[in-house]
């Protein structure tokens, strides 16, 4: 090929390349608006290692920021342990005492002015959180009149018990320091006595009383049960309030029910009457005669209910006043006789064994 022929190919080649590097400018008829010569500047490229911007990206263009991880010190662990004391197994974390021990001085009056109780008095010291088993830890114990403790420093529940009567209070102990508590019982005495009817005396191994707690509305044996099987004479500390008193006379019927007072501070003496009387039962061949050996007997009231049932030739029991059917059984012979029993009266009862008293065994045998 002729060489001025290559040099223009060369030539058109080069040009063609650099027509196709290099963008034609836009003219202005290619937007709305724009005037004959017009040139539109080309889109600026976007700088190196950056993505072009898209329309649908709000956060295109935006530098590239990437997060950095957070990185925790590493902090020390710590460990409460519990141990078989307060607070133990509740989930709650024992407060810290004070170090040192305290000196506590305990007394109690019954009334606020009252004199200090001298004697009969139970002091017990507790800790003031339940234990594991839901009870209340024991510290300390104490009896007789005013008690002086050594206790940790730190706070506690006191309770001062004077027979049925108590009180609490909490309390709280400072190391080297001596503290005085007094607590205030509100509470009085009760002597309870009983006799027959014209002041007849009764002997006090045959008569015990029941102390209920007395209720508005609530009938008067249904009220909290205070102190059972009390003897006579004996001086019971209550709180003051009311109550009433079931005094039995012997183990059959013969019982009485009174509503009393007890106040605080005071002693209140008490004597119930009961209208009673005893009996003695034997049975005879023939009126003022020897008792028969190998003798049973029922006691009925006047409706037919058994109230007792006693072996003996003589067989000495305690009746209320009333009339009721006695029953004497020897061998496989019955003998029946009504009876009326006076109170305050101590009487003998003779049943006879004869035809008249006589009466039929299926009357009184179980079927």
């Amino acid at each position: 090929m002729p060489f001025p022929i290559l040099v223009a190919k060369r030539t058109f080649a080069v040009a063609m390349v650099l027509a196709l590097a290099v963008p034609a400018p836009l003219h202005a008829q290619s937007r709305p608006g724009a005037s004959p010569g017009d040139v539109i500047p080309p889109m600026p490229l976007p700088p190196p290692d950056r993505k072009a911007p898209r329309s649908d990206n709000p956060w295109s263009g935006q530098p590239d920021v990437k997060p950095t991880p957070l990185v925790l010190p590493d902090m020390p662990r710590i460990r409460i342990r519990r141990g078989s004391g307060a607070g133990a197994g509740t989930g709650e974390i024992p407060r810290a005492r004070p170090q040192g021990e305290g000196e506590l001085v305990l007394s109690a009056r019954l009334v606020e002015n009252g004199d200090v109780i001298p004697s009969g008095l139970v002091f017990r010291v507790f800790e003031p959180e339940t234990g594991p088993e839901g009870k209340l830890p024991l510290v300390a114990t104490a009896s007789g009149g005013t008690a002086r403790l050594k206790l940790q420093a730190g706070p506690y529940l006191v309770h001062a018990s004077f027979g049925r009567a108590g009180a609490t209070r909490r309390i709280n102990i400072v190391p080297d320091r001596k503290s005085a508590e007094t607590l205030i019982l509100d509470a009085g005495g009760l002597k309870l006595s009983a006799r027959l009817p014209k002041n007849v005396p009764i002997s006090d191994s045959k008569v015990r009383f029941t102390i209920y707690e007395k209720l508005s509305g609530v009938p008067d044996e249904r009220g909290p049960l205070v102190l059972p099987d009390v003897s006579p004479g004996s001086v019971i500390r209550l709180p003051a309030g009311d109550y009433h008193i079931v005094s039995r006379y012997g183990k059959v019927n013969a019982s009485t029910g009174v509503d009393i007072r007890v106040d605080a501070g005071k002693l209140t003496d008490a004597s119930v009457e009961i209208a009673a009387s005893e009996v003695t039962l034997k049975l005879v061949r023939n009126a003022g005669g020897e008792a028969i050996a190998d003798t049973s007997w029922i006691i009925q009231s006047d409706s037919g209910e058994k109230l007792a049932e006693r072996i003996g030739a003589f067989t000495t029991l305690v009746l209320a006043e009333g009339e009721y059917n006695i029953i004497a059984r020897n061998r496989d012979q019955f003998y029946t006789q009504q009876i009326s029993v006076a109170a305050g009266r101590s009487d003998e009862v003779e049943v006879v064994a004869n035809q008249t008293n006589r009466a039929e065994s299926s009357e009184f045998l179980p079927d």
